[in-house]
């Protein structure tokens, strides 16, 4: 990614989630979900992603995959010339 927003969106939320009236119990770990790594220009990179549901006509389970963002979520900001 070409900014920072993932990281500073996590150490805000630890911060938060650490607040005694938030949990009883201490915090272990806090880990951000829609995150994929790619492979571009044989090096990979990490991308924000949503996942995508499908549901079809007569069939109960529903499909899902990945969406991935070509611009951060948070700032706007472009994740690179291929996403």
């Amino acid at each position: 990614m070409n900014c920072d927003c993932l990281t500073e969106i996590k150490a805000k939320l630890l911060e938060y989630v650490t607040r005694p009236k938030y949990f009883k119990k201490p915090v272990k770990r806090l880990e951000l979900s829609g995150i994929t790594m790619l492979l571009q220009d044989n090096k990979f990179v990490t991308r924000t992603c949503s996942q995508v549901e499908v549901e079809l006509e007569g069939q109960k389970k529903k499909e899902t995959f990945p969406m991935v963002h070509s611009f951060c979520p948070y700032c706007g900001k472009s994740q690179g010339d291929k996403a």
